[in-house]
Order: C-alpha cells, then structure tokens, then sequence
C-alpha cells in the first residue's frame, strides 16, 4: 500500500518548516514525488524519507544547501566519498579557526582583567624585561589622524598575525619646537621579531582619564624620575590598557606611561623608598 505525506506532514515528521521543504522543491534538491494539478497538493512517500534524512544530515555537518546537490547528484561511492573528505577538512578549518577565536578572546579578558587591578596614578621604577613588538610608524605630520591610521594599519597587521590587539604602545617624542608628536605604535608579541624594547629599568605611572591629559602625567612622572635621582634615558612609551573597547568613559582610559632611566648614582637620597607611590 503507497502511503503520501502532504508537505506540513512531511515537515513535521523531521522536525523541519513546511517552507524549507517548498524551497527544497524550489530548488530542486528534494521534489515531491507527486503534485496534484487540481489543488497543487504536493504529496511525498516513504521511499523519500531516507533522502530528506541525508539532506539534513549533510547540512548539520556545515554543507551548503549547493554542495548538498552536488553531492545527491554523484552516483558512485568514491565521488561522495572524496566530497566527504574536502567537508571533513574545511570542519577542521573551521574548528582551527574557533579555536583561534577562543584564544584571542581569552586573552582580551586576561587584558581586562589586568587593567581592573592596577590603582590607577601610581607611580614608581620598574625593571621591564626584553620584548618583541610589531612596529607602524607614523606619517608626517604626525598629527591625530596620522596616528590613527598608522594604528589601523597596526590593527590590520595583528588580525593578518592572528595577534590579540590590545595593549597596544604609542611612543612620544619632540618635533623641532619642542611639541609632543606620537612618532610610532607598535604591539608587544610573544615570539621573536626584528624590533623590541630593550630590558631595564622604566619609571611608569598608571594615567586615568582622558588622552588630552596624558601631558601632564608625563610631566609628573618625569620630575618624579628626576626627584628620585635618575635620568631619562631613551623613548616614552603610552601603553594604552582601557580604552573604548573596554569602558565607554573617556575619565576611565587607562594608559601605563613608560620611561626608560638610568640612575645618576649608586645610592637613594636620603634613603627613601621610591619603588613606588601615587601622586
């Protein structure tokens, strides 16, 4: 006895919308085995559960609704079989690719984190060891737009070095007139590079607030370097810890401002402790 499925039967017996079963038909990759030319009634009999079985399966596994025709189409073992395989390895792309993802999402929560524990305005000298950076320079004139293009450019890079774009460094520096320009951005990685910031001591302050105050705490931390008998002895780095990816208040931006120092003398003025303060 031949049994028929109307197509919300159909449907609903494999869990699917009477509309993707339409446009299966519309398509091409599953026509009803009958279509009734009075009412349009399509009908769908048993020996068709098996391939709307394999439509759903393939589809589960990431196939294209395209590729699924394709693969229905082949009639031999070894054809479906060698589509298999080229299926089974873009999953594994995929799943390289999650796990990427997964990494770098788990490192920009590490970023964050981080930045939530430092008191912001402390101040001291540090010993910093060696590391590694991705480098774009910034274009003439050095102004705020030149800076930002040069960082999307650092951003494009990270993304092409599947590296986590945060903490990212400006460093600061004088023009002819003694104003401050941003002459370089890079990013700190975690494998060897061509360019890096030497290891040694740095005095650092922790600034929170906006960038247009970021003067003023370097104006600070360098007579602090100063007070506490040493010299400056290379370039100011902004570490930016929080910006707008992480707070949506620009009085909440957390930059670690880096100076790399020497000391003057072997001993600490009248023995204090400048580890480290807050102004």
């Amino acid at each position: 006895m031949k049994i028929n499925f109307l197509t919300g039967e159909m449907a609903k017996l494999h869990g699917i919308s009477r509309q993707t079963l339409l446009y299966y038909d519309k398509i091409g990759l599953l026509k009803p085995k009958e279509v009734d030319e009075i009412n349009n009634y399509r009908y769908y009999t048993l020996d068709q559960f098996e391939t709307l079985d394999v439509i759903l399966s393939l589809k589960s596994l990431g196939m294209t609704l395209k590729e699924i025709k394709h693969y229905l189409s082949k009639a031999s073992l070894s054809d479906r079989m060698e589509q298999l395989k080229l299926q089974d390895l873009l999953i594994r792309e995929k799943i390289e690719q999650l796990e990427r993802t997964g990494r770098r999402l788990t490192s920009f929560l590490t970023a964050l984190k981080q930045g939530m524990e430092i008191t912001p305005f402390e101040i001291g000298i540090k010993f910093l060891k060696k590391r590694y950076i991705l480098i774009e320079p910034v274009q003439p004139p050095f102004e705020w737009y030149d800076l930002e293009m040069a960082i999307k450019k650092l951003i494009a890079c990270s993304r092409q070095e599947e590296i986590v774009m945060s903490g990212y460094m400006v460093y600061v520096d004088n023009d002819e007139d003694g104003q401050e320009i941003y002459r370089k951005v890079a990013l700190e990685i975690d494998h060897d590079a061509p360019d890096c910031i030497a290891a040694g001591e740095y005095g650092y302050l922790y600034h929170q607030g906006p960038y247009e105050d970021l003067g003023r705490s370097r104006s600070l931390l360098q007579e602090y370097i100063e007070k506490s008998k040493y010299q400056v002895s290379g370039e100011i780095i902004e570490k930016v810890l929080l910006d707008t990816f992480a707070v949506s208040d620009e009085t909440q931006y957390l930059v670690e401002i880096q100076i790399p120092v020497q000391k003057l003398n072997n001993s600490m003025t009248d023995g204090a402790d400048l580890s480290y303060g807050r102004y």
